[in-house]
């Protein structure tokens, strides 16, 4: 799949994937409501063009409330993900080697961000709420992480590992875990990073 899609609402009823060098643009307005197990693989590039008048928004079909659709992966760099409703995915937005990529203004309930060995990533501005975590970073070198809104989340609110000059700056985490081990903010302390 590549192209752009503008604004409307489409049923998806089969996984759309993009391919390696190719380009999908999604504008603002437009509504992907997917059936049971059905989701967003790029291996491309992905633009979602949401704006703070009118998100982007991904959901499950309103015949499949109570299932879930399967999520967002990420495996292509360069890709501009904005203002975009995220809600009833099996996964949160997850992706690997998805350098010089931007996560911006994403409300998500009950998932979280996932990244993996990427560079030049910037997290911020989301909202993840009743996540087991919020947002996780492995390998990213550098990573920032900022003005996000991490409420209710379970174990780690933000997790970052061997994540070199890493800037955590401005979210706000709450929890409401009564049991077990909890962290707001998680790194590791063999690395250059920032966070405050």
């Amino acid at each position: 799949q590549s192209g752009t899609i503008s604004s409307g609402t489409y049923h998806v009823t089969d996984d759309i994937t993009v391919s390696a060098d190719n380009t999908l643009i999604i504008e603002a307005g437009a509504s992907f409501q997917f059936t049971e197990d059905k989701g967003i693989s790029v291996n491309g590039t992905l633009q979602i063009l949401g704006s703070e008048a009118d998100h982007v928004t991904f959901d499950v079909m309103p015949d499949f409330r109570g299932t879930t659709w399967s999520g967002l992966s990420l495996y292509g760099g360069n890709n501009i993900i904005q203002y975009l409703g995220y809600e009833n995915a099996d996964d949160g937005i997850y992706g690997e080697y998805i350098h010089g990529t931007l996560i911006d203004n994403v409300v998500m309930d009950g998932e979280g961000i996932e990244i993996k060995y990427s560079d030049n990533v910037i997290i911020s501005n989301n909202t993840i709420q009743n996540a087991n975590w919020g947002i996780y970073a492995k390998d990213c070198d550098p990573v920032e992480i900022r003005n996000n809104t991490i409420d209710q989340f379970g174990q780690y609110g933000i997790y970052f590992n061997n994540s070199e000059n890493a800037i955590v700056d401005g979210n706000s985490i709450t929890n409401i875990s009564e049991a077990g081990t909890i962290y707001a903010i998680y790194g590791n302390p063999d690395n250059n990073a920032l966070a405050t």
